[in-house]
């Protein structure tokens, strides 16, 4: 049924959780729409980086993702068919993935000042990566790793 979908807000401070765990600058740039050819390239969407289409689509995923969490942690299960983008490391994108949701998530799942009482109680999040290859972005999240956040 229709209640049973969710969208993220429009005023959730998604740009402060992305940039808490990703470099800030990065951010900043993409979602001005000025990252580098060298940048655009490493993702792979080339010259598609400065549209306000995947700029937007790349936020609600994050958003999305970080929701996702929430309802499950609310109601036991949930899930987002956009998330997974594993490839993003903190200092910026590759792989067709531009913002590490996972990661961004988990920071949030498991910090105080960021889900503001939300989801209370978790210390560590695991992370199943089912994908074929590795997900050599996530693992480069040492933030998360050297203060056991991350599984």
């Amino acid at each position: 049924a229709e209640e049973d979908f969710f969208r993220p807000l429009d005023d959730v401070p998604v740009k402060e959780w992305i940039a808490s765990i990703i470099n800030p600058d990065f951010v900043e740039r993409f979602l001005d729409g000025r990252l580098t050819k060298e940048e655009a390239r490493r993702i792979g969407f080339r010259e598609q980086t400065h549209r306000p289409e995947l700029i937007e689509r790349t936020v609600l995923e994050v958003a999305g993702t970080v929701l996702t969490a929430q309802l499950a942690y609310h109601y036991g299960i949930a899930a987002n068919v956009a998330g997974g983008t594993h490839h993003a490391s903190p200092d910026g994108g590759a792989g067709y993935t531009i913002f590490n949701d996972l990661a961004v998530t988990a920071n949030f799942l498991t910090n105080e000042i960021l889900h503001k009482g939300s989801t209370p109680g978790i210390e560590r999040v695991l992370v199943i990566d089912c994908d074929v290859h590795q997900g050599d972005g996530t693992a480069k999240f040492s933030t998360l790793w050297n203060e056991n956040r991350l599984a």
